[in-house]
């Protein structure tokens, strides 16, 4: 599984309007609901919340990588948000998180879900691109950048 099978220009959302963590959580879990990936929208909360107990998914410079594999997952999704203002989300660095890049897998024998998170979160761990995410003022600059990396 490649992003582009996944990342479109409708999975985008500019501005945030929530200033938590939950609030945050909730509009892009209802953006993935509105696009058909999932089935429950609180089942799929209690999934991501129990992957936040394991340990934050706050990845540094100003980025976090929700992410659940339930069973009420229809398809494979990815739904990015952006914050101007940034929200409290536990991280290494203790920056408030301004991009989140949630991922909504369905439940599967596989691991091809487990490579593809790998494999985004090796591609956004340099300053480099989180500088261009963050900077990025529209949805085409953001899918671009994960198409090129």
């Amino acid at each position: 599984m490649e992003i582009r099978e996944i990342l479109s220009e409708e999975s985008v959302i500019l501005d945030l309007k929530s200033t938590t963590k939950e609030g945050i959580i909730q509009e892009l879990v209802d953006k993935l609901y509105d696009k058909g990936s999932i089935t429950s929208k609180s089942k799929f909360i209690k999934a991501l919340n129990h992957r936040e107990k394991m340990g934050s998914t706050s990845i540094g410079y100003q980025m976090a990588m929700p992410h659940g594999k339930t069973k009420y997952v229809k398809k494979a999704s990815v739904v990015i948000g952006k914050s101007r203002e940034g929200v409290d989300w536990p991280g290494i660095d203790g920056l408030p998180v301004k991009l989140v890049i949630m991922f909504a897998m369905p439940q599967s024998e596989g691991k091809e879900d487990i490579m593809l998170i790998s494999k985004i979160a090796y591609i956004l761990g340099g300053k480099d691109i989180s500088e261009r995410l963050l900077s990025a003022h529209t949805k085409k600059e953001i899918v671009g950048v994960f198409y090129e990396a």
